[in-house]
């Protein structure tokens, strides 16, 4: 293998260890199956690329992809957000690519605990997760001598929860310097919680009583609530 093809990231570390070897080519730009024949890599990495990759390239390449989640826990935009707005596993994720988003078969995942930290140092934190485990790995993942597991349920979020993101984060005056514990105890109070742990809910009957929390203790979650259920849910709260 000499060429490789680097979508995403311009300032990932990976990178600068991926030319040591190889001829890489890196975009953040959206590219079609013509052009990327044209530069003929022999493997394609994914990492915070914006675009959706389409079909036809899907059907010719097989693309590695570097997601900061704790797959199937968080598909789609924004994970660590809600990673701890509805309380789900975290952690990072190098899969394969498929026709859907965030749901090809994984190589490899690792779970990390956040005890704190704000929005904007736990997504570093997972950046810098995720590169370390692609590069003590990228020989086998280069050799293709992992073994994919197929994804179970999990949780996904669209450009609608986007939406809802970015509306809470408005209404709560949050920005990225915003603690991660405040978030994560303000999905608990209104309902958001698709996961929890029995420890998570110890003490907490009496307190929440007049809430129907919508978790799954130890299991796959259910969807997220949409923007207009959760404005809904705020009007009854009043």
């Amino acid at each position: 293998m000499k060429k490789l093809l680097f979508l995403g990231y311009k300032d990932s570390r990976l990178i600068p260890f991926l030319k040591s070897e190889l001829d890489v080519t890196q975009t953040e730009e959206k590219l079609n199956l013509e052009e990327i024949l044209k530069l003929n890599p022999d493997k394609i990495i994914s990492y915070g690329y914006r675009h959706i990759i389409k079909e036809d390239i899907l059907d010719k390449y097989k693309i590695i992809n570097l997601h900061i989640a704790y797959l199937p826990y968080n598909q789609g935009v924004s994970p660590n957000f809600f990673s701890f707005l509805e309380n789900t596993p975290k952690g990072v994720t190098i899969h394969y690519m498929d026709k859907g988003i965030d749901t090809g078969d994984i190589l490899l995942n690792k779970k990390i605990d956040f005890k704190n930290g704000t929005l904007n140092s736990t997504y570093w934190d997972l950046r810098a997760e995720i590169e370390g485990l692609f590069i003590k790995n990228w020989n086998d993942l280069r050799d293709e001598k992992i073994n994919p597991t197929k994804q179970e349920s999990g949780t996904y979020h669209d450009r609608e929860a986007e939406k809802l993101m970015k509306f809470l984060m408005e209404k709560n005056n949050w920005d990225y310097s915003t603690q991660v514990n405040k978030i994560k105890d303000y999905g608990l109070k209104h309902g958001f919680w698709k996961y929890a742990e029995k420890e998570d809910l110890e003490g907490l009957e009496k307190e929440m009583a007049w809430l129907k929390l919508d978790v799954d203790v130890g299991n796959s979650p259910i969807s997220y609530r949409t923007l207009e259920k959760y404005k809904l849910l705020m009007e009854k709260m009043k």
